[in-house]
């Protein structure tokens, strides 16, 4: 919601009289609901890394409600700014729901659920459109302040992640989140003793990174970040969002045969249906293949739709067909949702050691914000410098670019377990299991006898991994 918001903000504020904006002040609506986005995303890591997963997205929450409220009593230009910077920290917090998620799901569910984000996103955005086609701005923030209250709520049900209740050593706590998320005993003890047994692992080898340089000195921190942020800036490259922010501004622009708003109302619409589409996909699909479809997609829709720009005339009625340029539209859009727009975010929960998904998940979520914000404020400039159709032909390269990335770059995380990704980043073999030199160690009970967990002979034990 709140990223759809300023796509049927700004149009009603230009023909609003209880406001009247600048060219600059647009691009600071748009733009400043997402320039706290990194600053939220890091906060959010910081306190996942301590308060749990589950209370962070309930802090989350917090900004987004009071952001909301501002915008909805606005009577001037600054609350407006200040209401979406609040909106804008809550967004950037809400990215510790990809790392909520990677971590209750099973192997071969994380993708599913994990798409789950995206296709959220682009329900909220449908509804914001459609709200802002029949009711003013401030009636939809209205709106969007109830939905995050009932969000808040709802999260209170959920358990938290058995691996960061694992992490704080609160065995008990963690089998009953698995119990609660298998509803079998028998698999939620033998998941709980895997989870522990990479844990302690894990500790063994992380007990001496004490800062952040020598934490991103390691191989499976510092490889990750790269391919993250390098997958991050190409998927701002082709232009994705700006679709999401500036969706009305750029049908305008391209003369589009129909009202702008339907038009922004169709593209939601085609979002979330592709978005459904491209959840069943990454069950069956491996990851680099779905970056290479999507991109493929994303550059032929963007070259196709800048050819037709430099030869069609100004007037969309004259032109020879004139839905041609909505069309290359949509399928450029639905081609993100199969890769492009979901992966990156997806991956940051996918790539990273337990011991720093948290906070490294909020630092990488940090960026690709930052990246968002960067692009949403600077595309009113470029668009006075370049025609929306050069514009096009850039994001189209940027796509091109991406097709090379996926294919041979990109890790494949598909059916791996989360520990089993790490291994792809090892410098070298046995990086972690050099802790363990014999490899038939006497098993080592790994919960704590005087807590109320399990009877001893029930409880879990952990045998070192062979090496």
């Amino acid at each position: 919601m709140g990223q759809g918001f300023s796509a049927i903000l700004l149009p009603q504020l230009e023909n609003s009289k209880e406001f009247f904006i600048s060219q600059e002040e647009k691009s600071w609506l748009a733009s400043l609901g997402v320039i706290l986005n990194p600053v939220g995303a890091m906060a959010a890591g910081v306190i996942m890394q301590f308060a749990g997963r589950k209370y962070t997205l309930i802090g989350a929450c917090i900004p987004f409600f009071f952001g909301w409220l501002i915008i909805a009593m606005s009577t001037s230009l600054a609350m407006l700014y200040v209401g979406r910077l609040l909106s804008g920290m809550g967004m950037g917090m809400a990215s510790a729901a990809y790392v909520y998620i990677s971590e209750i799901s099973t192997t071969h569910e994380r993708g599913l659920y994990s798409s789950f984000g995206p296709t959220g996103t682009s329900f909220g955005v449908l509804t914001v459109y459609f709200l802002g086609y029949v009711a003013d701005w401030k009636t939809v923030a209205w709106i969007c302040a109830a939905t995050c209250a009932l969000n808040a709520l709802s999260i209170c049900f959920m358990p938290e992640t058995p691996s960061w209740l694992v992490s704080r050593q609160r065995l008990p706590d963690a089998l009953r989140s698995l119990v609660w998320l298998r509803r079998n005993e028998l698999v939620a003890k033998k998941e709980l003793n895997d989870i522990v047994s990479h844990a302690v692992l894990e500790s063994q080898v992380t007990r001496k990174q004490k800062t952040i340089l020598s934490i991103l000195r390691k191989a499976t921190v510092w490889k990750p970040t790269v391919i993250l942020v390098a997958f991050f800036i190409l998927q701002q490259g082709s232009g994705i969002y700006i679709m999401l922010f500036y969706s009305v501004t750029v049908f305008q622009e391209i003369k589009s045969v129909l009202n702008p708003f339907v038009d922004s109302i169709i593209v939601s619409v085609v979002r979330l249906l592709t978005c459904i589409i491209g959840s069943a996909f990454i069950q069956v699909i491996s990851r680099k293949r779905l970056v290479i479809l999507s991109s493929f997609g994303m550059f032929f829709s963007m070259l196709s739709l800048f050819a037709y720009g430099n030869i069609a005339s100004d007037d969309a009625t004259a032109r020879l067909v004139p839905w041609f340029p909505e069309m290359c539209l949509l399928i450029n859009i639905s081609f993100s949702m199969f890769g492009t727009l979901q992966l990156p975010w997806i991956m940051i929960g996918e790539l990273y050691p337990l011991a720093y998904r948290g906070i490294m998940g909020g630092l990488i979520s940090s960026v690709g914000y930052a990246l968002i914000f960067l692009h949403v404020k600077i595309f009113p400039a470029i668009s006075t410098v370049m025609n929306i159709y050069s514009i096009f032909l850039v994001y189209g390269l940027f796509s091109l670019v991406a097709i090379v990335f996926g294919k041979v770059y990109l890790p494949e995380t598909k059916d791996k377990e989360l520990h089993e990704i790490e291994e792809i980043f090892k410098k070298k073999k046995g990086e972690v299991q050099k802790v363990d030199e014999k490899p038939n160690q006497t098993p080592i009970f790994i919960c704590n006898p005087k807590l109320p967990f399990v009877p001893m002979q029930e409880q879990v034990v952990l045998s070192a991994p062979q090496v």
